[in-house]
């Protein structure tokens, strides 16, 4: 099952924080994640909302879970 995260921040720098985001999952070679994008609020240009989709908690972190209930 996929899971998505959801990064909320405030920024003047969102350029920097994107591209330090996608080069962060990206430094195990492929890319961790399916989908990564970064939106604006239009009536607060320093308000960000990153979206990130991973084919599978376990894909998120890299490494294998423990059983959850």
């Amino acid at each position: 099952m996929p899971f998505i995260q959801i990064i909320d921040y405030e920024t003047d720098r969102a350029a920097e924080i994107d591209a330090r985001m996608r080069s962060g999952c990206e430094l195990a070679g492929d890319p961790t994640y399916t989908r990564l994008d970064q939106t604006q609020d239009l009536d607060n240009p320093r308000h960000f909302v990153t979206i990130v989709e991973f084919p599978s908690l376990r894909g998120r972190d890299g490494q294998q879970q423990p059983a959850r209930d």
